[in-house]
């Protein structure tokens, strides 16, 4: 919520002002006073305000929320604005100016508090009460962030089999097994399954995994697979290196070795006509396994009409075993879902039409509520209203039912997400360092903002809403990821809330009116992005 984080960034920054040894600028105390107490009162409500509220509608909170937001980035331009004036010497906004600037914003969040005090009044009924809520989950709570349950593989037990089969038959040329299937289908968790498999470890000398998706790198791939096939290759070691020789030592490191090397999310045949010559076919019984939505890529990648010879197309579940994987999701392995909830917990998960991402991400919803049957019918009745819409959009419109209902203060931070280039591997460390410097993070007593960071990033994961890709020894998260997806429902929320617009690759001209509006834009190049702030300031 662009809103919220408004909030929080503009009290940051007037806590560092304050708290400064030697300020850049001075505030007049009774504006701080004012407005930090204005700035409390709005915190307080959306943190209060939910969405699902039957007493006021979402168009008329929408339309408080941009009121909230603009008056909050006023106020943080016109500070900002008098520090860089004041570094570069002083003379263009004189001290006059500045107070009375930023007085007629006080006044505006004066206004608005006014209208909140009189929608208060009016006994809005919010969700948080209907629901029950987890307490641990709003923001300020001093209780640890609950362990997140290991989601079961359910529903892909007999596509595994297949391709175990596929993996490990005596057949000794190298072979190209395809999965193929919709996004979110569990194309990747399939494979990483039957990758990382004893039974695959033993069977293989080398293994290697490459993200490929829609931007890809040839010479990262092989980098990709070199540090993968051999202990002795670093990054450094290969930085110097060509394409061509890159590509040779990929070859001569697999030569005459069994090696499965899987290509995960490949969006063209060009990339695997880039690299498919390093790949020896010596009579070893090696494997390629590729996982991709589209089949007319596997189809000129292996020239047959039948993919299912080669490897399988993924289908959505059926209603029993989408039922299984939402309790499994909600309830873990070793617990059952109540009866008084299977009739309406199969209900929703038919609602999901089979696609695990949205089951998984609807479970994780659900997991945060009280197991009652009147918080199970309501997320019910949400989900009925989008279940005709066909499947991405369909899909995107499930997973924004879990983004409306996440607390406040996690919103900021899983909008933020979208920064990231598709299928990155997100070094926590360097994500919590922008949450704090954006101000994302609520201040708890007791607690450094890097504590609140890892409570926040596992609440996160924990509604599945973003993946741990890897874990440190000490049980933190050390990588993390979001499935694509989930990061265009980030995308397009955060350019409708004009919170961040992320400029892709193929846009070579930014609209003026984006650049004009939007509060950060993200320029991607290649592997690596920029972020520019303070985009409404230009």
């Amino acid at each position: 919520m662009a809103a919220y984080a408004a909030l929080l960034s503009l009290k940051y920054i007037i806590q560092q002002i304050q708290l400064h040894p030697r300020p850049p600028i001075s505030l007049d105390q009774n504006q701080v006073v004012s407005l930090t107490k204005s700035l409390n009162f709005l915190q307080d409500f959306l943190e209060g305000y939910s969405y699902g509220s039957s007493s006021i509608s979402r168009e008329a909170v929408d339309v408080l929320e941009s009121r909230i937001k603009d008056a909050a980035h006023a106020a943080e331009d016109i500070i900002e604005t008098r520090i860089v004036d004041q570094i570069r010497g002083g003379g263009r906004i004189n001290s006059v100016d500045f107070y009375q600037d930023l007085e007629k914003v006080i006044q505006e969040m004066g206004f608005i508090k006014k209208d909140v005090m009189e929608i208060k009044e009016k006994n809005i009924g919010i969700i948080e009460d209907r629901l029950h809520i987890n307490p641990s989950t709003l923001g300020g709570s001093s209780s640890s962030p609950l362990p997140m349950k290991q989601i079961a593989v359910v529903g892909l037990d007999d596509q595994l089999i297949e391709v175990m089969d596929k993996l490990t038959e005596r057949q000794s040329n190298l072979r190209i097994i395809p999965i193929v299937g919709m996004g979110g289908i569990g194309k990747t968790t399939l494979a990483i399954n039957a990758y990382t498999n004893p039974l695959i470890t033993e069977q293989f000398d080398i293994r290697a995994w490459v993200t490929i998706s829609q931007t890809y790198n040839v010479r990262e791939i092989l980098v990709e697979i070199l540090l993968c096939a051999s202990k002795d290759e670093t990054r450094k070691s290969l930085s110097g290196k060509s394409e061509g020789q890159l590509g040779e030592r990929v070859h001569k490191s697999l030569y005459g070795r069994r090696y499965l090397i899987v290509l995960d999310d490949i969006w063209s045949v060009e990339v695997w006509d880039k690299v498919k010559r390093f790949f020896p076919d010596n009579g070893q019984g090696s494997r390629v396994m590729i996982t991709t939505r589209l089949s007319n890529i596997v189809l000129q990648m292996i020239g047959s009409q039948l993919i299912g010879s080669h490897g399988l197309v993924m289908d959505l579940l059926d209603d029993d075993r989408s039922c299984d994987l939402m309790c499994a999701t909600i309830f873990g392995k070793e617990e059952d879902c109540p009866v008084e909830l299977e009739e309406i917990g199969k209900k929703i998960a038919k609602n999901c039409k089979g696609l695990p991402l949205s089951i998984v991400v609807i479970g994780g919803l659900l997991a945060k509520l009280n197991p009652t049957r009147e918080n199970w019918e309501y997320i019910s009745e949400n989900l009925n209203s989008i279940v005709n819409v066909e499947d991405n959009e369909r899909c995107l419109k499930v997973l924004l039912l879990s983004y409306h209902y996440l607390p406040v203060h996690l919103k900021p931070c899983f909008l933020y997400m979208g920064v990231f280039p598709e299928d990155s591997n997100i070094r926590v460390p360097r994500l919590v360092k922008l949450w704090v410097s954006e101000g994302f993070l609520k201040p708890i007593r007791g607690k450094s903002l890097e504590v609140v960071s890892g409570e926040y990033l596992e609440d996160l994961c924990d509604r599945n809403l973003i993946r741990v890709h890897q874990r440190g020894t000490n049980g933190r998260i050390k990588f993390c990821k979001i499935h694509d997806l989930m990061r265009e429902l980030c995308l397009r929320e955060a350019e409708k809330e004009k919170f961040l617009y992320v400029r892709r690759p193929h846009d070579l001209n930014t609209p003026q009116g984006i650049i004009n509006t939007q509060r950060r834009i993200c320029i991607h190049q290649s592997t690596t992005h920029k972020i520019v702030e303070g985009a409404e300031s230009s």
